[in-house]
């Protein structure tokens, strides 16, 4: 077990393991040079967590996105 950053990722717990052998297939096959994975260019990826909650809390209030967002922002 490793424990790797990837600039393309906005936040990355201090508890979270990686594994080898689980790369994305962006980590297995781009040089770490590329532009692409540069940290500074294009948009940040969302937490994960964050996208999850949005997700449960859309299901089980049964709301739209656009209420969901709205609901977050009320009550974060």
């Amino acid at each position: 077990m490793t424990k790797r950053a990837c600039s393309m990722r906005s936040y990355i717990s201090p508890n979270q393991m990686m594994f080898d052998g689980f790369e994305t297939e962006f980590e297995k096959w781009l040089d770490s040079d590329n532009r692409s994975l540069s940290g500074h260019m294009g948009r940040p990826g969302k937490d994960a967590r964050r996208v999850i909650g949005a997700v449960i809390i859309k299901h089980k209030l049964c709301l739209s996105d656009e209420e969901t967002i709205e609901q977050i922002r009320e009550n974060p």
